[in-house]
């Protein structure tokens, strides 16, 4: 037998690809997890890189990759997924990459398509509470403020006299939880106060309170009590809250009236507008059986409400009855909170399922919300829907007792919608007909939305697509450089839509012309065209506004209806002016706009 050398090489497969992230569109907050997954052929592990041309990374080489697995995975990875705890240290920014390098051979590496975000949070503000509109609160008293949210990280909390036009005012910040006890400092008094909540990490996540008042006076009325109503039913031997709104700087005593036998206390010198009762087995159950009484600790006989009749039930339950969503045309978004409430009379807690259908009212998929270990207590829940539940118009609510599923079970009355997004409205404002375009010039594309998304802007011609103007666009306005050799025709309309849901959609009302690039050979717009380039925005506004012409303002003035100049200005042929009007009161104000010695006219209307 004659043996002969021989070598063994690596052939390397040369052969890995990014699956996350890789698709446009993905943003990740700091202090969150999220799996890097990958598919090879190789056999050896791999380590994984992260980069961003637009920042310096700490940590990272020269060529500002950094390795992210050399901590958790110092020999590399095997398989194809990793998880990825991100840094709170690293900068909130776009324009980052992934990309997996094998350990042994490092050419061998894929490298993920598109960039994505690292956010400073995450989550939104779904609701305020408390207060809500025409809410009164007296100074030097304390009350709740109190919201929902899913935002990562405390919040700071802020009130503000809305037609001062003064900044934000501190109350708390760093707030951790959805409720804060606010002690109201001696203010001015009066009307039209808000309550700002804004995430502690990300000041561009917020929301802000409807009006409400502070007063002067400490003391005031009970206006109303919110539970028990005419249809509630409870059963004895549970426990239940009651809750009520009144204007107090004393404490309350709560009584309840069982079967017109007399009022009996639940508590006395109650702080607060709530009050946890244990029904006693002993009262009388049935129909109109039941009320409660809510008094002032001052002044009992005068300051004083009643609730109306309620049912007591006894132990053993007999009824559930979901009441959200329950009416026709709720349309709920993904990734956004919602209640979900019933009405029962057992003590038990209660399973929640969401139930899908066809058009045809066929059954199609039931996905549990909350099982029965140890399911919902109380009346309502909140739902954060799920980014991938499927959009569709017929859905409804299952709600039934952990005990007895069978028997005491609800379905929610008629089907709701799960949309794409929360975007239900565009309308587009200009141009709204009759304009005449010259190609190889810009004009102002504008629209009001109630979309939190962006938008996407299409050229139409004779009812048919004609072309893309632009994607992903943020705001409600878009200067719309015409391309040179754009078809000169008198019938095309631009068409607005969402981007997250291209359903929600909208045309210009009526064709306006595109004319050929220097059709207007004295070079002097017409004062047709005058009159189209100027947008001003927002209308109505609360203070701040922008006038725009992409022929170039000379310049502006702002008067009131007795002819009086509030604001003039020589701005010598800006396209852009910002206006603000945060200083002056409610009302219609004229406001004159000068451009190649002509004059436009509009009305501006201020809240």
């Amino acid at each position: 037998m004659i043996c002969v050398d021989f070598d063994l090489i690596y052939a390397p497969a040369n052969s890995i690809t990014v699956i996350q992230p890789s698709v446009t569109g993905i943003s990740w907050a700091r202090g969150t997890s999220h799996l890097i997954t990958w598919t090879d052929n190789i056999n050896e592990n791999v380590a994984v890189y992260l980069f961003n041309p637009n920042i310096v990374i700490a940590g990272a080489v020269t060529t500002k990759w950094m390795e992210l697995s050399v901590t958790s995975d110092p020999a590399g990875i095997s398989g194809s997924a990793w998880t990825w705890d991100i840094s709170d240290t690293l900068t909130a920014s776009a324009g980052y990459q992934v990309k997996v390098v094998s350990v042994d051979h490092s050419t061998v590496e894929g490298l993920g398509i598109n960039t994505f975000s690292i956010t400073a949070t995450s989550g939104a503000f779904t609701g305020i509470n408390q207060p809500v509109d025409a809410t009164s609160w007296a100074k030097s008293t304390t009350h709740i403020i109190s919201w929902n949210d899913n935002v990562a990280g405390p919040v700071d909390i802020y009130y503000k006299k809305s037609n001062l036009g003064v900044g934000l005012e501190e109350i708390a910040t760093d707030v951790v939880g959805s409720t804060y006890a606010w002690t109201i400092p001696l203010l001015i008094t009066g009307s039209d106060y808000t309550i700002t909540l804004k995430s502690s990490l990300d000041p561009a996540i917020e929301t802000t309170s409807d009006l409400f008042d502070i007063t002067q006076t400490l003391t005031g009325g009970i206006t109303e009590i919110y539970q028990p109503l005419t249809n509630t039913s409870w059963t004895v031997g549970t426990t239940h809250l009651i809750s009520w709104l009144d204007h107090l700087s004393e404490p309350v005593d709560v009584y309840y009236n069982n079967n017109g036998a007399g009022e009996v206390l639940i508590d006395d010198d109650v702080v607060g507008t709530t009050l946890a009762w244990l029904i006693p087995l002993s009262l009388t159950t049935g129909d109109n059986m039941c009320k409660i009484i809510v008094r002032s600790t001052i002044d009992p006989n005068v300051v004083y409400r009643e609730s109306e009749l309620f049912e007591l039930t006894a132990s053993s339950g007999t009824d559930i009855d979901v009441i959200q969503p329950s009416i026709a045309g709720i349309s709920w978004a993904r990734g956004t909170g919602h209640y979900i409430s019933w009405d029962d009379n057992f003590p038990e807690n209660v399973t929640i399922d969401l139930k899908r259908y066809n058009s045809s009212d066929v059954w199609q998929q039931t996905t549990s919300l909350v099982d029965n270990t140890p399911g919902a207590e109380g009346s309502t829940w909140v739902w954060d829907i799920d980014g991938g539940t499927t959009v569709s118009d017929y859905y409804k609510i299952s709600i039934a007792s952990i005990n007895d599923p069978s028997n005491l079970v609800d379905l929610s009355d008629e089907y709701f919608s799960i949309t794409a997004s929360t975007c239900t409205t565009i309308e587009v404002i200009s141009p709204d007909g009759g304009e005449y375009w010259m190609a190889g010039t810009s004009h102002w594309i504008a629209w009001d939305d109630n979309c939190s998304g962006t938008v996407d802007i299409e050229l139409w011609k004779s009812g048919v697509y004609n072309s893309d103007i632009a994607d992903n666009v943020v705001g409600t306005a878009y200067s719309w450089a015409i391309p040179v050799g754009q078809v000169a025709a008198s019938d095309y309309k631009v068409k607005v839509f969402s981007s997250l849901d291209p359903a929600v959609e909208n045309f210009s009302d009526a064709v306006f012309d595109i004319v050929p690039f220097g059709k207007s050979t004295s070079g002097i717009p017409s004062d047709e065209d005058i009159i189209s380039s100027v947008l001003m925005y927002p209308n109505p506004t609360n203070g701040h506004f922008a006038v725009t012409s992409t022929i170039g303002i000379s310049n502006i003035e702002v008067r009131n209806l007795y002819g009086q100049v509030l604001y003039s200005e020589i701005v010598g042929e800006k396209e852009e002016v910002s206006i603000d009007m945060t200083n002056y009161d409610a009302g219609v104000y004229i406001v004159n706009v000068k451009i190649k010695g002509k004059v436009v006219t509009k009305k501006l209307f201020a809240y």
